[in-house]
């Protein structure tokens, strides 16, 4: 678990940090990427009233009979809303979810990659307590791709025109009971298509990364949010930092409720590699826009093999990027 109170910026920067704690703070998160792609953040700064009305009206939204779900339901040119029938790897995960996003920076936005939000009626505060979370998680991640940069060795802000417009979006998840573990998996293997991810976990241990050949549970720290790299930073920084393989078990045992909140930049970005020389560049560009795209329609349904960076390796490179 990595202290990241020294490393948020403006308002939740930690008074009296010093230069030394941050430096300290820097190293381990770059160690955690390179190595794992994934690390446990303690003060984070997020306010835990407003992230408790949020899980509050997350387990009450999905606690509502299936009918009312329904009604705002994700179709095939809307990715925002409520289902249970998405794919990873072509498989089927065992799972309940609730997206909502911005489009080019903003919650009431429309676009054609990603559609609209739809809100429920049902819980009548559900709308609000998304909303105070999201613009919570948002700060935070967008803090930790600052001291990305800065691990880099790029200026703390040179990302933050990438998110002007940005796309992300936040995924309330529960994962009912499983009568059939042996057969079903909360979530199938997969890395995170976007630039990073910030965790909001329950007590519930599921989420498994594949590390050195095998799969390692990440067990939920109280008071922490696990981060984790996505497919955007990998890119951006050339390989040095990994967006790790990772699924999530289901369970006979114990429900579970979780709360990724996906950074993603403008879907006009190209993700490239910074501060090498074009010919150590192991990746053509990757447009944010198209690449997420083809993300959702491989989720939606059945597209056969499903677009990764490797993708857009360039001849004869050699990675780590997930398949």
């Amino acid at each position: 678990t990595i202290d990241v109170s020294s490393l948020r910026r403006g308002a939740w920067r930690r008074e009296g940090a010093s230069a030394a704690e941050r430096a300290r703070a820097l190293d381990e998160v770059s160690q955690a990427m390179s190595e794992w792609g994934f690390f446990n953040a303690s003060g984070h700064g997020v306010d835990a009233r407003i992230a408790a009305r949020f899980e509050a009206a997350q387990r009450a939204f999905f606690a509502l009979p299936k009918e009312h779900k329904t009604r705002v339901k994700r179709q095939a040119d809307n990715s925002r809303g409520w289902f249970d029938d998405e794919l990873t790897k072509q498989k089927l995960d065992w799972k309940e979810c609730f997206d909502f996003g911005a489009q080019d920076g903003h919650l009431d936005g429309r676009s054609d990659v990603d559609g609209y939000n739809q809100w429920p009626a049902e819980p009548a505060d559900f709308r609000v307590a998304c909303e105070e979370y999201y613009a919570e998680a948002f700060a935070l991640a967008t803090d930790l791709a600052a001291a990305a940069a800065l691990s880099l060795g790029l200026a703390e802000g040179y990302f933050d025109a990438c998110f002007e417009k940005h796309t992300s979006y936040l995924r309330s998840n529960w994962y009912p009971l499983c009568p059939d573990t042996s057969a079903n998996l909360g979530i199938e293997r997969h890395t995170d298509a976007g630039f990073l991810t910030v965790l909001m976990q329950d007590s519930v241990s599921a989420l498994q990364v594949f590390h050195d050949g095998e799969w390692t549970l990440v067990p939920p720290v109280e008071g922490a949010y696990t981060i984790n790299v996505g497919d955007q930073l990998q890119v951006f920084s050339n390989d040095r930092y990994r967006a790790a393989l990772h699924r999530v078990l289901a369970s006979e045992d114990a429900e579970r409720f979780s709360a990724p909140f996906f950074l993603n930049t403008s879907y006009g970005t190209d993700a490239l590699p910074v501060g090498v020389a074009d010919e150590d560049a192991l990746y053509s560009p990757v447009n944010w826009g198209d690449f997420r795209r083809r993300r959702f329609e491989g989720d939606f349904s059945d597209q056969g093999e499903e677009v990764q960076i490797a993708h857009f390796l360039k001849a004869g490179a050699a990675s780590r990027a997930g398949q």
